[in-house]
């Protein structure tokens, strides 16, 4: 009798069975630690929904025009506040993860315009986030994820993540 040969024919379906069973644990082993990489590791990209409002808080030098109900845009001390404002965001430690651009303006209320924005960023601790040369904000990864990954920014009053 050859190694090959098996004195049952049920022992051999049961060995391509064990193999079968074995290839395909192996395989879903692997799709987990993709999945984990591409969803929560290293690998892991994320895509960031924000908004900057401009809030009018100087009466008497207005820093917003609402140009129609639903278009508005920054003025004066603002005016560098626009569709072509480049958002950066970085890391820990100032390796830059993504850029993105500001949408146009639209009100909220007589006093107040909002620019929305969205970036895809790699996996970090720490996003900080600059905005036409107005310091940084900083979030956590942890902050973001719990935000369902929206950022807010606020230009005329105290901004806190």
């Amino acid at each position: 009798m050859s190694n090959r040969e098996y004195p049952n024919p049920s022992m051999e379906k049961r060995s391509s069975g064990i193999k079968s069973y074995a290839l395909q644990a192996l395989a879903a082993v692997l799709l987990l630690g993709v999945a984990w990489l591409v969803g929560y590791g290293p690998l892991a990209r994320h895509k960031i929904l924000g908004n900057l409002t401009v809030t009018d808080v100087n009466p008497g030098h207005p820093s917003l025009m609402m140009l129609s109900s639903d278009l508005c845009r920054a003025t004066g001390e603002n005016d560098d506040i626009n569709t072509s404002t480049v958002i950066i965001v970085r890391d820990g430690n100032a390796v830059e993860l993504g850029t993105g651009l500001l949408g146009p303006g639209v009100p909220i209320d007589a006093d107040s315009c909002e620019f929305g924005f969205v970036i895809e960023v790699p996996n970090a601790e720490v996003y900080r986030f600059s905005i036409a040369g107005r310091g940084t904000v900083t979030y956590t990864r942890e902050q973001l994820s719990k935000s369902e990954w929206n950022a807010g920014f606020v230009i005329g009053e105290e901004q806190t993540p």
